[in-house]
């Protein structure tokens, strides 16, 4: 059974051609798909959520709480659910394996103070469901 149930006559916004939209069609092709484009996507998804021109709005947890955060929201007036991932996927960066340069300079980035504090900052209320994300997707 899917996590979420089959989301019938449910109207679920999604990113057009992203993981969430190949998801929704491949696990819930019941769902009335509605689509957002371009760099506004994420925006005017969550206006429509809001204004309750569509039911839900898939996509990634941590950037859809980001974008909450970002446009100065209330995270209690919404809920990401369910408590476990849709799906697992993993992300990474891909360099060129004979720039040793770029690899230095990302590197370089990564470990930076100031990178750390941006983290701390940015990410920390974020990582218990990072966490439990990750420990859903071992399992």
């Amino acid at each position: 059974m899917n996590p979420a149930g089959n989301l019938a006559g449910v109207r679920a916004g999604v990113l057009r051609n992203s993981f969430a939209d190949e998801l929704v069609r491949r696990e819930y092709p019941n769902a009335e798909t509605v689509y957002f484009e371009g760099e506004a996507a994420r925006i005017e998804a969550i206006a429509a959520l809001t204004e309750g021109s569509i039911d839900t709005f898939i996509d990634d947890g941590i950037l859809l709480a980001g974008e909450i955060q970002r446009q100065g929201r209330s995270p209690q007036d919404y809920a990401i659910v369910p408590d476990r991932p849709l799906s697992c996927q993993y992300y990474g960066l891909i360099l060129p394996g004979d720039d040793a340069e770029w690899t230095d300079a990302v590197n370089d980035f990564i470990d930076r103070d100031r990178t750390r504090q941006i983290r701390r900052t940015w990410l920390s209320d974020f990582f218990p469901a990072a966490i439990s994300t990750l420990n859903a997707c071992l399992k």
